[in-house]
């Protein structure tokens, strides 16, 4: 009876650390990512001419990437990721707090053939924290951070299918449709702050 209580011991001592092991394996695997992201002044994209110090910080932060990142693979595009090439799965963003509160919200760029038509490319707005706050489906940039508020947001002046509507917070939104809008008349240039302005400034593109 001895050694048959030894063995049940020892199969129980077993499973345990066996547990501790695969818990640790887990949290090391969702962190690494997190542990990974680069030294200030590491050059966020290798593959053109510009340094590190050629980008503006609102546009180029590793860890405003990684949160930015996380978000998109793990709840906004994570039914679709798997059918994305794999060199189709980049970004460019830009930090502007829309409504005051010292934390930055995120305007997101999808960059490739596979988020682009003809009317535009898509676009996202997450929170500080990564939440989605809206999708933008076909987007002309730069998007406009207009210098109008309504209930302490600025609202936005968005460019799609070739007319430029002017976008006022709904519920904690904008609205993700510029159709149904108030077109926009008018200098946007004159009226807000350019954001996502990709061809007149430099945007790292980040891989997710």
């Amino acid at each position: 009876m001895k050694w048959i209580l030894h063995l049940l011991l020892l199969g129980t001592v077993f499973e345990i650390i066996s547990c501790d092991s695969n818990s640790s394996k887990e949290k090391a695997a969702s962190s690494s990512d997190s542990t990974m992201i680069p030294a200030p002044g590491t050059d966020p994209d290798i593959t053109d001419n510009i340094p590190a110090s050629g980008y503006d910080p609102a546009t180029s932060d590793f860890k405003a990437a990684f949160v930015i990142k996380t978000a998109l693979k793990n709840t906004i595009l994570a039914k679709d990721i798997s059918s994305i090439p794999a060199d189709q799965r980049k970004f460019k963003y830009q930090a502007f707090d829309l409504n005051n509160d010292s934390l930055p919200e995120y305007f997101v760029a999808m960059v490739g053939n596979y988020y682009c038509g003809k009317e535009g490319c898509t676009a996202y707005l997450l929170d500080n924290k990564g939440g989605l706050l809206n999708t933008f489906p076909a987007t002309e940039f730069p998007i406009y951070a207009a210098f109008s508020t309504t209930k302490g947001w600025q609202d936005l002046i968005l460019k799609s299918n070739r007319k430029f509507y002017l976008l006022k917070v709904k519920d904690g939104k904008y609205p993700s449709d510029p159709a149904g809008e108030a077109v926009f008349k008018g200098n946007p240039k004159k009226r807000g702050t350019e954001v996502l302005d990709l061809k007149a400034a430099p945007y790292p593109a980040f891989s997710f």
